[in-house]
């Protein structure tokens, strides 16, 4: 595994950190290549990044395994759970998990790369999206999510 990672950092397909574990014991702990080109900082275990969109098929599985088992349905309205969210009667968790909410991007936020660099709880967050007016009805049309 290791050669492989090399082989890959090598070729310049790989930088990173990476863990393989199984059953609870740690098999494999190590950095790649750099965390920051410019400032010559490699990627050690420790390292931590910015998890971006890679989550998102984790919570769509997440949310359904909730529906599943009856705790939760993607029909429901978020207002279910952020009473005081704006808009939130309007908009589904369905809506949520296709990009057809109308809430806007968080990467095409004012401010975004300062936002980035400092620690948001999860309040700050919601409530930083609750100021921002809807980019368009909800259901009425998917929003084009791009990384930046």
């Amino acid at each position: 595994m290791t050669a492989y990672l090399q082989a890959c950092l090598a070729n310049r397909y790989f930088m990173g950190s990476v863990l393989v574990a199984r059953a609870g014991e740690i098999l494999l702990s190590a950095g790649y290549g750099m965390a920051n080109l410019e400032h010559d900082v490699p990627n050690t275990q420790k390292t931590k990044f910015r998890i971006g969109s890679i989550t998102k098929q984790f919570t769509a599985t997440a949310i359904l395994q909730l529906q599943e088992q009856g705790l939760l349905s993607v029909h429901q309205k978020i207002s279910t759970y952020l009473p005081d969210y704006p808009n939130g009667e309007q908009i589904s968790i369905h809506q949520l998990l296709n990009h057809t909410s109308g809430i806007p991007n968080f990467n095409e936020l004012d401010n975004f790369e300062q936002i980035t660099k400092i620690k948001v709880t999860l309040d700050n967050l919601i409530a930083r999206f609750s100021g921002e007016p809807l980019e368009f009805t909800s259901g009425e049309r998917s929003t084009h999510i791009l990384s930046r």
